[in-house]
């Protein structure tokens, strides 16, 4: 910790358990990736350097007839192949590279009536935040998104008084969540008049602060496919696709707090992320039966963070409610929010998914980060 007058700043260091994703908002489809099956990875290509190359080589309506007739079932892969695109020219090309193994792979099924075994189909990748340059880094606003949430909980447990009109006002839909949240945490009483008690200026997230992270390496970033758990152990998998941090890799950012407003301590950080995943370990985890081999990290100095996290990790409902009231709410809410999906009350647990992975054969929580502030 560095103390430079009222303000602390401490080293974050986040250390991915299971495999991370920000998302960028950019989706990388396959005719913008080459899938190499020798070394099991994806290279992104450089868009504006291949249009440049397709000039040079005449190529260009026959790429518009991947783009639009969809001529090449295998993406950029199978028309670069087929135009004869050296691996010296596909160097040049390639922005970046992940590992994908074991998700273009031959199936392990029957093989067909010419006795070869379906493929994985290629399929978009949502791809991670990146900074300018292209490297991968962690936004200091999705790691105070995440500890926001953390604190939020807490603070209604510490206050009682305060959880309780929260839980009775949300069970009588007579306070939205942004209600509720300027509730707890706009109470600086900065701005004392009385149309702007709950401004944002009062809020005390004010005392906190956290960096961008330093960039990743994009040695660092793998490709996940998502795996739906259901309540009762059986397991989905989903064609979507994310690039991810691997796990093992080690984030860090600066967080700074002003002691000179009243507002949260580097302690109130540090008991609400092990209050928050000690809650969801032991409480909302159990309520699916979770199969042999599910890698879960030990502890509770861990964080869920990011993309495909799950419902628990942006919400406090369970954390708040009584376990049946929570259930009906998020019941209602989903229901409400996506009619054509099934999220009956009558289920153990609502969502009734765990959004999982697989990575090294193990089936795998997304986000999960340990998290260490000194």
């Amino acid at each position: 910790m560095m103390k430079a007058g009222h303000l602390e700043t401490y080293d974050v260091i986040l250390t991915v358990r299971t495999p991370l994703h920000i998302g960028s908002g950019h989706v990388i489809n396959k005719q913008e990736y080459v899938y190499d099956p020798r070394s099991k990875t994806v290279r992104i290509i450089d868009m504006d350097r291949f249009l440049q190359m397709l000039a040079e080589k005449q190529l260009a309506s026959e790429y518009e007839n991947l783009i639009i007739r969809g001529t090449y079932k295998d993406g950029l892969s199978e028309f670069l192949s087929a135009n004869s695109f050296t691996p010296s020219e596909i160097d040049q090309l390639t922005l970046y590279q992940c590992s994908v193994k074991g998700i273009f792979e031959e199936s392990a099924g029957q093989t067909d009536r010419y006795g070869r075994k379906p493929k994985e189909p290629q399929n978009d990748i949502a791809q991670f935040i990146r900074m300018k340059d292209g490297r991968p880094y962690l936004p200091g606003s999705s790691l105070k998104g995440a500890l926001r949430t953390c604190l939020f909980t807490t603070l209604c447990k510490d206050d009682t008084d305060l959880g309780d009109f929260l839980t009775t006002e949300f069970r009588r839909s007579a306070i939205s969540d942004r209600q509720a949240n300027e509730a707890v945490f706009n109470t600086l009483g900065i701005n004392t008049h009385p149309k702007h008690t709950r401004d944002a200026v009062n809020s005390i997230m004010k005392s906190i602060s956290i960096s961008d992270s330093e960039p990743l390496s994009s040695d660092s970033m793998i490709i996940c496919k998502k795996t739906d758990l259901l309540y009762n152990g059986s397991i989905n998998k989903i064609n979507v696709l994310r690039e991810c941090v691997r796990p093992g890799t080690t984030i860090k950012c600066k967080l700074t707090i002003d002691r000179s407003i009243d507002g949260v301590t580097v302690d109130d950080v540090r008991n609400a992320v092990r209050s928050f995943f000690d809650f969801y370990r032991k409480t909302y985890l159990p309520k699916f039966r979770i199969p042999t081999g599910f890698a879960l990290p030990e502890g509770t100095d861990n964080l869920l963070l990011g993309g495909g996290a799950g419902f628990f990790s942006k919400t406090v409902i369970y954390n708040l409610y009584r376990y049946e009231d929570a259930k009906l709410y998020a019941a209602e809410w989903f229901e409400s929010t996506f009619p054509k999906g099934k999220h009956e009350y009558e289920y153990p647990i609502v969502p009734h998914t765990l959004n999982c992975t697989q990575y090294q054969n193990h089936l795998m929580h997304f986000g999960i980060c340990g998290i260490e502030v000194k």
